[in-house]
């Protein structure tokens, strides 16, 4: 059944430096459609906003003067920095200093279920290689040595594993030997710990020793983590000889095992995230030329076996031994169909060369229709036929009215000040707009009407 290592040895030099690796989801960011050839103006004086602000509603809104620059946003809460990003912090929708401009690094963590909950959001920070996880008051819930993780699929939740550790204690007796992954969420509450090698495979009245290691784990969904292991084996009747084995399973965030391949690998590299799915491969070694088998999951947890990997179009491997979406086979991530609001009551959508906005029984919000539309940091700009822009929110919530938004630059100016990828931050409810200066800046920080966060 096993084989010996010798024969093995390169193969297993080859992957035995794999450890973990963390994979997060890129944005999909909409394409602008091309708009007017009108030269982008600036004022003279573009150190603060003197333009009229209409469009901004009182009593929802903060203006907040800063020495610092814009990082990112959520929830009221700012990530700044100075010095051109050496040093981090957090400033809250008062101005207020949570957080200390002091962290080589910072970043930010919120509940996706939970936008208009302060209490939703951490901050990861990272200080000379440590890393500690601080709550909205600046407290800190949880330190120490553990890897940060994000799931492939699904939403993301205060209660999502969001930090695992290694736990590993080496000997020469199997019995004593325990190599575990423990898995936290942000407020540092253990969700599992699961012991590796609790695995029926190995007799373990037939091996004196065992020397195995993690070649690859990934969290999967917010209930599903595959972990793969590999290495040696010492038979009791075989002092010098020692056997290659590897083992891939499936576990759920109760640590229970859902389903095991035996003497079959997934080194990392050889997963990939597609629509809304999880794609993995499990590699036998000891079949001529190796074999690739695939396997899908999706976000329920549903395990679908894909087939042996020459027998696809879709998948492949690069060069590198990686696996891939082949190009021909990727859907295009740009759209003209967007379902908004918090149960997905409004539809924005394009049809001929106009867009509309509409709620379920077909009934237009803010204008009939918009001649453009551009998409930016979770805002939709839209441009009516006085040749006036709004601003809303994924929720259809109106954020910016006519009258402080105009159309020139990339995405539009708010008031003399251009909007660009450095200058706008949303958290898909509220919006962060930063107006540079000389020495100070201006930060402004919009809520929708409808939403309350006091």
């Amino acid at each position: 059944m096993k084989r010996e290592i010798v024969k093995k040895t390169m193969m297993l030099l080859a992957i035995s430096g794999m450890i973990f690796s963390g994979c997060g989801k890129e944005e999909k960011t909409y394409v602008p459609q091309k708009k007017t050839e009108t030269e982008i103006s600036k004022s003279e004086n573009d150190s603060e906003l003197e333009t009229e602000t209409e469009g901004i509603s009182e009593g929802k809104n903060y203006k907040i003067t800063t020495e610092y620059d814009l990082e990112d946003y959520a929830s009221g809460y700012v990530i700044v920095s100075k010095n051109d990003g050496l040093l981090y912090g957090v400033i809250d929708k008062d101005g207020n200093e949570v957080i200390p401009v002091e962290y080589d690094n910072i970043q930010l963590v919120r509940g996706e279920e939970e936008e208009s909950d302060k209490d939703e959001v951490y901050f990861v920070c990272e200080y000379e290689g440590e890393e500690e996880v601080l709550d909205s008051n600046g407290q800190k819930i949880l330190d120490g040595k553990v890897e940060r993780v994000t799931p492939h699929l699904g939403e993301i939740s205060a209660d999502s594993p969001f930090f695992y550790e290694l736990n590993y204690t080496y000997s020469t007796d199997y019995m004593n030997q325990d190599i575990s992954l423990r898995y936290y969420d942000i407020k540092g509450d253990m969700l599992c710990d699961i012991n590796l090698l609790e695995i029926e495979d190995i007799d373990r009245a037939m091996y004196d020793t065992v020397d195995l290691t993690v070649l690859n784990t990934e969290l999967i969904s917010n209930d599903r983590i595959l972990v793969c292991i590999g290495g040696a084996l010492k038979p009791k009747d075989e002092s010098n000889g020692l056997e290659a084995y590897y083992n891939v399973s499936l576990y759920n965030l109760k640590g229970e095992r859902l389903q095991e391949w035996n003497e079959l690998a997934t080194p990392s590299g050889m997963t990939v995230e597609d629509d809304n799915s999880f794609i993995f491969v499990t590699v036998d070694y000891w079949a001529e030329g190796y074999q690739y088998e695939l396997y899908s999951i999706d976000e329920n947890g549903n395990l679908t076996d894909l087939g042996d990997l020459e027998s696809q179009n879709k998948y492949s491997l690069s060069s590198a031994g990686q696996l891939q979406v082949n190009e021909e086979s990727s859907s295009s991530e740009n759209s003209s169909d967007y379902t908004l609001g918090k149960n997905g009551e409004y539809r924005l959508y394009k049809t001929n060369d106009t867009w509309k906005l509409e709620d379920s029984n077909g009934n237009p919000l803010y204008d009939k229709r918009y001649f453009e539309c551009w998409h930016k940091e979770d805002c939709f700009f839209l441009l009516n036929e006085d040749n006036q822009i709004c601003l809303i929110n994924k929720n259809g919530q109106m954020l910016v009215d006519y009258g402080t938004i105009t159309w020139n630059g990339e995405y539009g100016m708010f008031g003399d000040s251009e909007i660009t990828d450095d200058s706008i931050r949303s958290d898909g409810n509220s919006v962060c707009f930063e107006v540079a200066g000389d020495d100070e800046n201006i930060l402004y920080i919009l809520f929708p009407e409808e939403d309350n966060l006091e």
